[in-house]
């Protein structure tokens, strides 16, 4: 019966672990029964840098591949001295199953919003470079990265005013 592990790579190998993995299930008649699915969890984040937006899929837990094995020794031994695996996580470098409830967690993870990534702390000065407060110089009171959204403080005719704005419409002010 299959369960699910987790297995740690070398610093950004996971895409190549899993594909090593996918051949082995394709080309080993042997082994195709005791290897299930292989996973590499990741989501979609928004970086904004100088007001252009871009996704991009980041691996939810870098250096860690998800692998679902009808666990022996002879497996346990392949897996584990495959390119670029550390190991099996676990003590003493022996696979331990994950829980069921966790996995059901990671395949039911669905991202209904991507999350966004700034350089902007709460604190920084920033420049609107977008939209009607083009130009107004302001400090950041409040980030709010599942959203996109800054709260800053704009001077609007002599008065503080706080005024939301989306990432890309601000850049960070150099001091």
């Amino acid at each position: 019966m299959k369960k699910w592990y987790s297995v740690q790579t070398a610093a950004g190998a996971e895409e190549k672990v899993q594909a090593i993995l996918e051949q082995i299930k394709l080309t080993d008649a042997t082994l195709a029964d005791k290897i299930g699915q292989v996973m590499v969890p990741t989501h979609v984040e928004v970086v904004v840098k100088g007001g252009h937006r871009e996704e991009k899929t980041v691996n939810s837990f870098p250096g860690y591949v998800l692998v679902e094995l009808d666990m022996d020794d002879n497996l346990w031994h392949m897996v584990k001295t495959l390119p670029n695996v550390a190991k099996f996580v676990g003590p003493s470098n022996r696979p331990s199953r994950l829980s069921d409830k966790d996995v059901q967690k990671l395949l039911n993870m669905t991202v209904e919003r991507p999350k966004y990534r700034t350089n902007i702390a709460v604190g920084d000065d920033v420049k609107v470079i977008t939209g009607p407060f083009l130009d107004f110089i302001g400090k950041v009171v409040e980030i709010h990265p599942d959203r996109g959204r800054l709260k800053v403080l704009l001077s609007i005719f002599g008065r503080e005013t706080p005024v939301e704005l989306e990432f890309g419409q601000a850049e960070k002010v150099l001091s």
